[in-house]
């Protein structure tokens, strides 16, 4: 063989060995996967699950092993707005959030299809039987208590998924149109009706005042004195003006009484 085949042999040596070096980096690099720290890793081979790995860098075989990743930090389930019948015959139109965390991503990831429309659709079912257990009333200002409610059957129904539901939040309870500007006119009409009572109670009061100013000093008013020798220049005064003022009082409706007992006569 002359110089030029050494030359070709020795190119395709060099070329042999390159090609080799670069498709174990390659292999290397395709087994090298991250997982991030709020993230697990599932790791599957021949599709069968073999171990769940923590944040860090992990190495599994190419081809042969396959890793899913499973997100760790509490998430959001947005429940769509439905309109629910109330106990007393009121549609309403009701919408929540529900907040969860992942306690165990085999179950999460093994046991449920999608655990977001899962969980939406298992919150809708709910929150309408617990809002359709109520009154109109009731629904709007039992709030927490419907969310405590929804909550606990929302965990226990969804721990077979590896899921925790951490609180459950009630957006909306929006009665129809007619209802709120009744609700409206009944609101208006207390509040009407609270203030002609104080206003009344004023007038009462005023009139009340005025009849002891004009009147003549009653002929029957006394002094009394407590026990303790309490003078008008001492504390003890106080409980004396309080007695006349009962001791008027008595006096001007006796006198009323007599005045009608003459008229009648």
């Amino acid at each position: 063989m002359g110089p030029t085949g050494g030359v070709i042999e020795r190119v395709l040596t060099v070329s042999g060995d390159a090609a080799a070096v670069l498709t174990v980096l390659i292999l290397a690099l395709t087994g090298m996967k991250i997982v991030k720290p709020y993230e697990k890793g599932l790791i599957e081979r021949l599709g069968k699950y073999q171990r769940t790995v923590d944040s860090g860098l992990t190495i599994i075989i190419p081809f042969l092993e396959r890793m899913s990743k499973v997100d760790m930090r509490e998430q959001v389930v947005d429940v769509p707005p439905q309109d629910v019948i109330t106990k007393d015959n009121v549609v309403v139109e009701v919408d929540a959030v529900v907040y969860y965390e992942i306690t165990d991503p085999v179950k999460t990831r093994y046991n449920v299809t999608s655990f977001y429309l899962a969980a939406t659709k298992l919150a809708q079912t709910n929150l309408r039987n617990i809002v359709g257990d109520l009154d109109l009333d009731g629904a709007l200002t039992s709030r927490e208590v419907i969310n405590t409610q929804l909550r606990e059957i929302l965990d226990e129904a969804t721990d077979v998924w590896g899921t925790k539901v951490v609180r459950v939040e009630i957006q909306r309870i929006d009665p129809p149109p007619d209802v709120t500007e009744a609700m409206h006119r009944q609101m208006k009409a207390e509040r009407d009706r609270r203030a002609i009572v104080t206003e009344a109670e004023g007038d009462k009061r005023a009139a009340i005042l005025r009849s002891f100013s004009f009147s003549s000093p009653p002929r029957a008013m006394t002094w009394y004195t407590f026990k303790g020798g309490a003078s008008s220049s001492t504390p003890g005064g106080l409980w004396k003006v309080m007695v006349r003022l009962l001791v008027v009082i008595g006096t001007q409706s006796g006198e009323v009484g007599a005045t009608d007992s003459g008229s009648t006569a």
